[in-house]
């Protein structure tokens, strides 16, 4: 997934889904099966931390790209869509 992208984009996408995926491990989630409930929960704390509102737009669509690879790549069946991405974001 991140080979597509440049350096900078690529080192930030990794970063953004390695602060998801402590999230998730930090409260028993399965990163595969994460609700948009939950997704609402870690938008959330984003934003109690004080981060943009386009960092946070750029953290959820590196989640987003992040599952729609491994839709792609028959691992899982479950992509928030863009409606629910732009739902979390404006919330």
């Amino acid at each position: 997934m991140l080979l597509s992208y440049g350096k900078n984009t690529a080192r930030a996408y990794w970063g953004d889904l390695d602060d998801v995926f402590w999230w998730a491990q930090a409260r028993g989630k399965d990163i595969l099966k994460l609700s948009e409930k939950d997704l609402r929960q870690y938008v959330a704390l984003l934003r109690r931390r004080k981060y943009s509102e386009s960092t946070i737009r750029r953290r959820v669509t590196a989640l987003r790209k992040f599952y729609g690879e491994l839709v792609t790549r028959g691992v899982s069946d479950s992509n928030p869509d863009s409606a629910v991405v732009i739902r979390l974001v404006h919330a």
